[in-house]
């Protein structure tokens, strides 16, 4: 896969973009709506769903955004079309985009998604109909919020240090060397800081990703002015990432 490349001028960037032989990777900043998006990518269709912050998954179909709302509730999409672009939107939450070998998937997972296992489940669904090894796929992490600005309450923080042990329990190819720290801790005792990433990530090892298999594009949306982050802005504000299949070689 190529390294991450920006798109735009720099005093107004649109994204990030990177590209391998099978599929296309592009993370929006808050800047890129749908009508850059429609510029920059003119030779896709586009597919959204009504994102609900839960953990279902929809097979997607095109649908030209800015003509049509999304109808499909489901907070990951997957398709084996070509040159349809499968867009995710977030503002805090992970875009995870994964490319597989006959098809690519792209889920919106916020902590209530990470909580309920909507990777891991997820891609152990798509592997029943689609017959594919973990170490298949490519996953690339796009702009989120990094765990010393992601506060919670103290008894989330521990729902997913439970969580996150227990896939070191059940997964013997997950080493202690893989471990790091998901609860970080905050001035009140109330609170906590969650490192969402940590877990996403050991849902991915879990699955039986390698780690060499994952980019993370390292941007935190709460830090970065150029991203749209509802816990900075107390508003609504959306980055458009997608993933999308290039057509096939004879």
């Amino acid at each position: 896969m190529t390294p991450f490349s920006a798109l735009g001028p720099a005093a107004k960037p649109l994204g990030l973009v990177a590209e391998d032989k099978t599929s296309i990777y592009f993370f929006g900043t808050r800047h890129c709506g749908e009508t850059e998006l429609r510029q920059l990518f003119s030779g896709l269709e586009f597919s959204r769903t009504q994102q609900v912050h839960g953990s279902d998954w929809a097979e997607s179909k095109p649908v030209h955004i800015g003509q049509m709302a999304p109808s499909v509730k489901a907070d990951a999409q997957w398709s084996q079309s070509e040159n349809l672009g499968l867009i995710v939107s977030t503002a805090d939450c992970l875009p995870i985009l994964i490319s597989g070998p006959n098809f690519v998937a792209a889920v919106h997972a916020g902590w209530r998604g990470v909580k309920n296992e909507i990777v891991l489940k997820g891609l152990t669904q798509l592997q029943k109909k689609y017959s594919f090894r973990g170490d298949e796929l490519t996953v690339c992490i796009g702009p989120h919020i990094h765990a010393e600005n992601f506060e919670v309450d103290r008894e989330l923080a521990q729902d997913f240090s439970q969580l996150y042990d227990s896939y070191f329990d059940q997964y013997s190819h997950l080493t202690a060397a893989m471990r790091t720290d998901v609860v970080l801790p905050h001035s009140s005792n109330q609170k906590a800081y969650v490192n969402l990433l940590a877990v996403a990530l050991a849902q991915l090892g879990a699955f039986g990703i390698p780690r060499q298999n994952i980019a993370d594009v390292k941007v935190n949306t709460y830090t970065s002015a150029d991203y749209s982050s509802f816990r900075r802005d107390k508003a609504v504000g959306r980055n458009f990432s997608f993933v999308a299949r290039r057509p096939r070689k004879e």
